[in-house]
């Protein structure tokens, strides 16, 4: 699994994401989801929650390790394999609901209101399945 997101963006704003996916197992990942996006703040609060309701990771090609095909969401500029999709955009709260600040990027796979619900053999488990990918920059909009 890959992500991309900017470093940074406005309240009220736009946010695209990138992503990528296999299933490099022996079956369809049966019970599905969808990849969620959490925005949690510098106390370890959720800030936000984005849901790619468009995207349910039971529909991923099972392939050995090494083999398994991605799929991705992308630049639409770049050489988009077959599946792929645009990258997904989410628009932010405005600056009185999300405070301008630096938010800790993680990432889930669950039901479509954002509740995490499958173990990914990620690193940094927030200990409710949400993987901690990096952070991101909320400024107030112009």
């Amino acid at each position: 699994m890959e992500a991309s997101w900017p470093a940074e963006v406005q309240t009220a704003g736009p946010i695209f994401i990138g992503y990528s996916w296999s299933n490099a197992g022996a079956a369809p990942c049966l019970p599905g989801g969808h990849p969620t996006l959490t925005l949690k703040d510098e106390k370890g609060g959720i800030a936000g929650v984005f849901v790619d309701q468009d995207f349910d990771v039971r529909e991923l090609p099972v392939g050995p390790p090494g083999q398994a095909k991605v799929i991705s969401r992308r630049d639409l500029g770049q050489a988009v394999e077959e599946n792929d999709q645009p990258r997904v955009a989410y628009t932010l709260p405005p600056a009185h609901i999300l405070k301008p600040g630096k938010f800790g990027v993680y990432i889930s796979v669950g039901t479509a209101t954002g509740e995490p619900v499958i173990a990914l053999p990620l690193p940094d488990d927030d200990g409710h399945r949400r993987y901690r990918l990096g952070s991101i920059l909320v400024v107030g909009g112009k």
